[in-house]
C-alpha cells in the first residue's frame, strides 16, 4: 500500500510525463496482478481455516458425545439394581438407533462385569439361568474360535452387549483374557476415569478398518472413592464402547457439506507405527487431472488441531486436494494483465481505492467474526459440557442450539430436536401440558426469567421430572429473538422428598400410635420439642400444653426425682430408668415407670423421656391373678385329669385332683416334664417315640396355624397300672394346658366288640358256605323225587291202558284215577316251589360273594335298557312310566341293573287291577348321597308290612296267585348295603308304594 501512495503522489507531481505513466501503468497493472493474487491465497487460506476447525470441532464434539453417553450409561446401571437384558437395550436404544442422520452401525456398547476367580462358578451357574445352559467364560482363540477361559485371578466377561442380533457368541468373552484389553480396563479402574485404548483392528463392518476402545468404569454406589485401594474394591464393572472411527468421523461431518479436504486422525499419544487411526480420502484425492491453470494455482499448507479427550491427545491433520484450491479460486485475473497495460493509471487509481476499502471491509468482517467465533466457542464449550440440558429457542419455535444432555434427560439425541421442533412439546407429560404451554405465553416477548417444575415422558416410556429455568432474550434493539433454557433432572430429588415425607408421617403415626409416653427436650434450654399423644391422655393435659414446658422448671419433677435422673443422663449419657408416683402438673396423680436417654439431632443434643402410665397396669394384674384364679378353680374341679405347665413346656406349675387321683405323680417327685417322662414312659424307645412325635404335631399346628392334633398314649400310672389316654395340649398365654382323657375301658370295649365283629363276619361267611352248600346238596333229592314222580305219572297211564278192559272195584279206580295223580301234582308243585326257593338261596349266596366293579354309570341309559327289556310285560299291563332326568353314581352296574330291575317289575306285579299302573322313576342329589325313587300306584303295603318286607322269603302275596319267590327285596337291600348305600319303603294300602335307595355321592 505505500508503495501505490507513492506512485499516486508520483502521478499527481509528473503526471505530464508519458513515458512515465506508460511505466506506471504496468507497474500498477503488475502490482494490481500480484494484490489480487495475494487476496486470493488469504481468502483461500481463511476458508480453509474456517472449513478445518469446523470439522476439527465437529470431530472432537462427536468423541465428547460419545463418552457422555458411555459416562450417562454407566452411571444409570451404578445407581440401579435391576438391571437385565431389557434395561440394557432400552438404555442403549437411544444411542445406537438407526436414523437418516444417525448410523451406529460401527459401534457397541458392552457391559462387562468384574467377576473374582472364586465366584466364578457361581457367576457362570447364575448367569446361565438368564441365557442358556451353555454359558460360560470363554476367550477368543487367534483363529477366532471361542473357548472356555483359563482361570485368572479377575475375568471381565461380557455380559450385556448392544446390538446383539450376530453378536450372540461375544456373550461370555473375557476382556482379561488380552494384556492390551487388561491394562486398559486396570488403568480406568484405578484412575476412575475413562481410557481409551490404543488403535484396534475392528470387524464390526469394513473388515480392516481401525477403531478404538472407550473404557468406562462402573462403580458401586455411593461408594468411596478417593483413592486407588478404595476404587479397587468399590468396582462393579465397566461399560465397553467399541467405536469404527471412520464411523465417529462420519457422523461428525454429517452437518458439512463435501469437500475436496483429506483428513487424518492421529493418536499422537500411541507407540510409533501405530498413531494413525483413520484416514479419509477425499474423491478427488482419488483421480485428480491436470488442468491448464495448475500453473497459476497457489499452494495451501496442512491443517494441524490438537485436543485432549478420554486421556488422549488426537491430532487432525487436514490436507486440501488441488480441486478443493480450484473450487475456491480463480485464475480469471490474469486477464488484467493487457487490460492494465492499456488502462494502467485509471486501474491502479481505481483498484488502490477498492483494495483499500475492501481491506478496511475484511479487516473489520474478520476482527467481528473472530469476536463471535470466540463467543461461541466459550458458550458451546460451557454447555456442551454442563450436566443440565441447555437450549435456545428461535421466536417460530425451532432449536438453535441444543445441548448434548438432552439425551441423558430425555432419551433423544440433540439432532431429533433440530430435525423435530414440535418433539419439545410432544414428550411433555399430558397432565402438565396446559401449565408448559401457559409458561411459554407468559415468557414469550417479555424480558424476564421464569421457573417451572413440570413432568415429560423418556424415549424409554419413563416419566422424569424437570426443574426449567428460561429466559427471554432481545437483541440490542430491544428485539425478541428466542428463548434460552436451562433443564435439570430432579426424578430423584422427587422420590427422596416423597419417600422424606412418607417417612415423617410414618414416624409421626408410629409416635402417636404407642401407648408409651414420649417427649423430647433441648438440653441446653430446656424447651419441650415433641409430644405424641400418649402423653398428653397420661398427663390429662394438651400437646401444646406439653409444648409450652421447660423440664427444668417442672415442680412436679423436682419434688418427685424426675430432673435430677434427666440430669443425670445429660451429664454422663447413660440412660436412667425408674418408677414415680407423682400428680402431674396438670392436677393427675400417676404412677409411672420412666426411661430417660440422650439423643442428637440438627447437631444439637436432646432429652428423650418415655414413660408407662402402671396405674391401669396394676388394676389389669389384679384382675388377671383373679381370673387365674378362677381357671385354676375350674381346672381343680374338672373331671378330667389336666396338668398345666409352663410355656417353654419344661416345667410342671399344677395339677388338678383328678390328674392326683388317675395318675398319681405331684409336684415334689416331679417338678418338670423330663421326670414325668422318665415315670409314665419308663421305656426308652417308646419315651423317644412319644417327645418326637409330640413335637412333630406342635411343629405342624404352628405351620397350618391350627389347633394341635390329640395323641393316644399308654401311661404308667403311680400305682403301677397301665391306662390308656388321649393327650390334648393347648397353649393359653403363656402356659400350656394339658388334658387326659382315660381310653382304657372304650379300648376295652373296642377290643371287644372288634372280636364279637370278627366272629360274626366268620359266621356269615360259614352261613354262605353251608346255604351254597345245602342249595347244592337238595338239589340231587329234588331231581330224584321229580323224576320218579314223572316215572309214576307214566306207569299209571300205561295202567289205565291195560284196565281199559277190566272192570276194577270202585275204591281201586278212584285210587287210580283221582287220588294218585292229585298226590303226583302236589308232588311236582312242590318241587317247582322247592326247586325256586335253591335257586334262589344260591342267587343269594353268590351276591355276597362276587367282587364289585365299580365305575361310573349313566342312569338314564341303565332305566332306558330297563324299561325295553320289559316292553312286553309294559304293554301287557297298559303301564305308564315316566323316567325323570336322573344324576349319574358310581357303583356296580350288573347288580345295580338288578337292583331297579327288581323294583320295577315288583311295581308292575303288584299293580291295582281297578285302574291304570303309573309308574314315576326319579332321582337327587343331595350332600353325600344319591337317592333314587321308584313310585306306582298299586295295591300299597300295610303299615304293618313294611318292616319284614325285607327279610327272606316274605311275600306280599302269600297265596301264590302272583308269581314270586320271596327273595326280590332281599336281594336288592343285600345288594344296596354292599355299595355303602341304604334303601328303605313308603307306602299307603290301596294308594301305592315308593321305594328309594340311597347311594354314597363321589365327585365325578
Amino acid at each position: 500500500m505505500n508503495n501505490q501512495s507513492k506512485i499516486k503522489n508520483f502521478f499527481r507531481r509528473h503526471s505530464v510525463i508519458p513515458w512515465i505513466i506508460g511505466l506506471a501503468g504496468v507497474a500498477f497493472t503488475i502490482m494490481a496482478l500480484a494484490l489480487t493474487q495475494n487476496n486470493a491465497i488469504r481468502d483461500l487460506e481463511k476458508h480453509f481455516q474456517t472449513e478445518t476447525k469446523t470439522r476439527a470441532n465437529l470431530i472432537q464434539i462427536e468423541l465428547i458425545f460419545c463418552a457422555d453417553n458411555l459416562e450417562y450409561i454407566s452411571t444409570f446401571i451404578a445407581n440401579t439394581r435391576a438391571l437385565n437384558r431389557n434395561v440394557f437395550q432400552s438404555l442403549t436404544a437411544a444411542f445406537l438407533s438407526e436414523s437418516p442422520d444417525f448410523k451406529p452401525t460401527g459401534r457397541m456398547i458392552k457391559w462387562v462385569p468384574v467377576v473374582n476367580t472364586d465366584r466364578r462358578d457361581a457367576y457362570e451357574t447364575e448367569t446361565r439361568r438368564e441365557w442358556d445352559e451353555n454359558f460360560q467364560i470363554t476367550e477368543q482363540l487367534p483363529d477366532g474360535r471361542y473357548v472356555r477361559a483359563g482361570y485368572r485371578e479377575t475375568h471381565y466377561p461380557v455380559h450385556y452387549l448392544e446390538p446383539f442380533e450376530g453378536n450372540e457368541a461375544r456373550i461370555g468373552n473375557d476382556f482379561g483374557s488380552k494384556a492390551d484389553h487388561r491394562q486398559a480396563i486396570e488403568a480406568a479402574i484405578t484412575s476412575g476415569k475413562a481410557t481409551t485404548s490404543d488403535r484396534v483392528k475392528l470387524d464390526l463392518k469394513n473388515a480392516g478398518q481401525f477403531g478404538f476402545y472407550i473404557y468406562q468404569p462402573v462403580y458401586k454406589r455411593m461408594a468411596s472413592l478417593e483413592t486407588v485401594e478404595q476404587r479397587k474394591r468399590a468396582i462393579r464393572g465397566l461399560i465397553i464402547g467399541v467405536f469404527y472411527a471412520g464411523d465417529v468421523v462420519e457422523n461428525a461431518l454429517k452437518p458439512m457439506e463435501e469437500s475436496n479436504i483429506d483428513i487424518d486422525i492421529i493418536d499422537a499419544t500411541s507407540q510409533p507405527g501405530k498413531s494413525v487411526i483413520h484416514q479419509l480420502k477425499s474423491k478427488a484425492g482419488f483421480q485428480e487431472r491436470w488442468h491448464f491453470e495448475d500453473f497459476v494455482l497457489p499452494s495451501l499448507e496442512p491443517a494441524h488441531y490438537e485436543f485432549d479427550v478420554l486421556g488422549k491427545t488426537w491430532r487432525i491433520s487436514f490436507t486440501p486436494s488441488k480441486d478443493f484450491i480450484r473450487e475456491h479460486t480463480s485464475a480469471t485475473h490474469w486477464i488484467f494483465l493487457p487490460v492494465g497495460l492499456l488502462f494502467a493509471l485509471v486501474l491502479a487509481l481505481f483498484i488502490r481505492r477498492v483494495l483499500t476499502e475492501k481491506q478496511r471491509v475484511e479487516g473489520l468482517v474478520e476482527e467481528r467474526s473472530r469476536e463471535i467465533f470466540e463467543s461461541e466457542k466459550r458458550f458451546r464449550t460451557f454447555a456442551d459440557f454442563t450436566f443440565d440440558w441447555e437450549y435456545w429457542i428461535s421466536p417460530n419455535n425451532k432449536f438453535i442450539y441444543t445441548s448434548p444432555s438432552c439425551i441423558r434427560i430425555t432419551g433423544f439425541s440433540a439432532r431429533k430436536f433440530y430435525n423435530e421442533p414440535g418433539l419439545l412439546t410432544d414428550i411433555i407429560h399430558p397432565d402438565d401440558k396446559y401449565l408448559f404451554e401457559e409458561h411459554n405465553k407468559d415468557i414469550a416477548g417479555r424480558k424476564r426469567s421464569s421457573e417451572l417444575e413440570f413432568r415429560i415422558i423418556h424415549h424409554d416410556g419413563g416419566v422424569r421430572w424437570i426443574a426449567h429455568v428460561c429466559h427471554s432474550l432481545h437483541d440490542e434493539n430491544g428485539s425478541f429473538i428466542g428463548v434460552r433454557a436451562s433443564n435439570r433432572d430432579i426424578t430423584e430429588k422427587r422420590k427422596v422428598d416423597l419417600l422424606l415425607k412418607e417417612s415423617l408421617e410414618l414416624n409421626n403415626t408410629i409416635l402417636n400410635a404407642s401407648p408409651v409416653g414420649i417427649i423430647a427436650y433441648e438440653v441446653a434450654g430446656g424447651q419441650c420439642v415433641q409430644v405424641n399423644d400418649a402423653a398428653a391422655r397420661i398427663t390429662n393435659a394438651t400437646r401444646d400444653q406439653l409444648l409450652a414446658q421447660n423440664f427444668r422448671q417442672l415442680d412436679s419433677w423436682k419434688k418427685s426425682g424426675l430432673l435430677e435422673a434427666a440430669e443425670r443422663a445429660i451429664s454422663t449419657g447413660n440412660e436412667q430408668r425408674l418408677n414415680v408416683e407423682t400428680t402431674t402438673t396438670f392436677g393427675r396423680a400417676v404412677r409411672v415407670a420412666c426411661y430417660f436417654s440422650i439423643f442428637m439431632t440438627g447437631g444439637e443434643k436432646h432429652l428423650m423421656f418415655l414413660f408407662e402410665d402402671l396405674s391401669d397396669k396394676a388394676k389389669f394384674e389384679a384382675e388377671l391373678q383373679r381370673a387365674e384364679d378362677d381357671i385354676r378353680k375350674l381346672v381343680e374341679s374338672s373331671p378330667l385329669p389336666m396338668m398345666v405347665m409352663q410355656g417353654d413346656g419344661r416345667n410342671v406349675v399344677f395339677h388338678n385332683h383328678q390328674f392326683r387321683e388317675v395318675i398319681g405323680y405331684d409336684l415334689n417327685t416331679h417338678p418338670d416334664i423330663n421326670h414325668w417322662f422318665s415315670s409314665v414312659f419308663p421305656d426308652e424307645k417308646y419315651r423317644q417315640e412319644i417327645v418326637t412325635l409330640w413335637a412333630s404335631q406342635v411343629q405342624k399346628a404352628k405351620e397350618e396355624n391350627q389347633s394341635i392334633e390329640p395323641m393316644e398314649t399308654v401311661i404308667i400310672c403311680s400305682d403301677g397300672r397301665t391306662r390308656i389316654f388321649e393327650v390334648h395340649l393347648s397353649q393359653i398365654g403363656n402356659r400350656n394346658l394339658v388334658v387326659f382323657v382315660d381310653l382304657t375301658e372304650r379300648q376295652k370295649n373296642k377290643m371287644e366288640l372288634e372280636m364279637l365283629l370278627s366272629e360274626l363276619t366268620q359266621k356269615n361267611k360259614d352261613l354262605e358256605s353251608i346255604v351254597y352248600a345245602a342249595s347244592h346238596d337238595l338239589r340231587a333229592p329234588l331231581v330224584n323225587i321229580a323224576g320218579f314222580s314223572h316215572q309214576i305219572y307214566e306207569s299209571i297211564e300205561e295202567l289205565e291202558e291195560a284196565a281199559s278192559g277190566v272192570k276194577l272195584p270202585p275204591e281201586a279206580l278212584k285210587l287210580m284215577m283221582e287220588t294218585i295223580p292229585q298226590s303226583l301234582e302236589f308232588i311236582e308243585a312242590s318241587s317247582l316251589k322247592m326247586e325256586a326257593l335253591i335257586n334262589g338261596l344260591l342267587k343269594l349266596s353268590r351276591s355276597g360273594r362276587s367282587d364289585l366293579q365299580s365305575a361310573k354309570i349313566n342312569m338314564d341309559d341303565m332305566f332306558r335298557n330297563i324299561i325295553s327289556s320289559m316292553k312286553y310285560q309294559i304293554e301287557e299291563s297298559n303301564a305308564e312310566i315316566n323316567v325323570e332326568k336322573l344324576p349319574g353314581c358310581f357303583g356296580d352296574i350288573n347288580t345295580l341293573n338288578q337292583v331297579f330291575s327288581n323294583l320295577v317289575d315288583n311295581a308292575m306285579k303288584y299293580r291295582n287291577p281297578e285302574k291304570p299302573l303309573k309308574i314315576k322313576i326319579s332321582g337327587r342329589k343331595e350332600k353325600n348321597a344319591v337317592i333314587y325313587c321308584v313310585q306306582d300306584n298299586g295295591q300299597g303295603i300295610k303299615k304293618e308290612s313294611l318292616g319284614t318286607i325285607w327279610e327272606l322269603f316274605r311275600r306280599f302275596d302269600p297265596s301264590g296267585k302272583i308269581p314270586g319267590d320271596g327273595l326280590g327285596l332281599t336281594l336288592v337291600k343285600k345288594i344296596v348295603e354292599r355299595h355303602m348305600g341304604r334303601v328303605w319303603a313308603e307306602s299307603e294300602e290301596g294308594r301305592g308304594s315308593r321305594f328309594s335307595a340311597a347311594l354314597p355321592r363321589k365327585e365325578e
